[in-house]
């Protein structure tokens, strides 16, 4: 190959060319999504990829209705993982502002919500929650480098 044609080849292309084929990758199937808005239809197609020991490498390409040329990106483990804490991180206030609902409309129906929170036995499964949970996040921070 000349030095031209090796220019050719497109870091999505790389990145993807040394995924495929290895015995310690796992990947998806690419999916297909077709968005449409006020400015015209949008297609993404993305792909997973899992190495062991070292994450997800997310393949997006993106075609916008204007027959435009593909963007194509490899988005690395490090960025994938920080999307996946982002979205995990929403979750749980998603789900923090439903509870809080759930108990404003108890109590506003009139029922006593801390009843549950007086019996010994329910108090003791939550405090061995909230250890097990503490012991867990140390575990983690531990495996990640930054337990001290």
């Amino acid at each position: 190959m000349t030095m031209s044609e090796h220019q050719t080849v497109s870091p999505f292309d790389r990145a993807l060319g040394e995924l495929v084929g290895l015995n310690e990758v796992t990947h998806t199937a690419p999916t297909t999504k077709v968005t449409a808005n006020i400015v015209g239809a949008q297609t993404f197609i993305v792909q997973t990829f899992r190495r062991v020991d070292v994450g997800d490498t997310i393949f997006l390409q993106y075609v916008s209705g204007d027959n435009d040329k593909p963007i194509r990106i490899s988005i690395p483990p490090a960025v994938a993982d920080v999307i996946a804490r982002q979205r995990e991180a929403l979750t749980t206030k998603s789900r923090k502002r439903g509870a809080l609902k759930a108990v404003e409309t108890r109590k506003e129906s009139g029922q006593d919500v801390g009843a549950a929170l007086r019996r010994p036995e329910v108090r003791k499964r939550a405090l061995a929650a909230r250890k097990r949970k503490a012991a867990e996040r140390k575990a983690r921070k531990a495996r990640k480098g930054g337990g001290q």
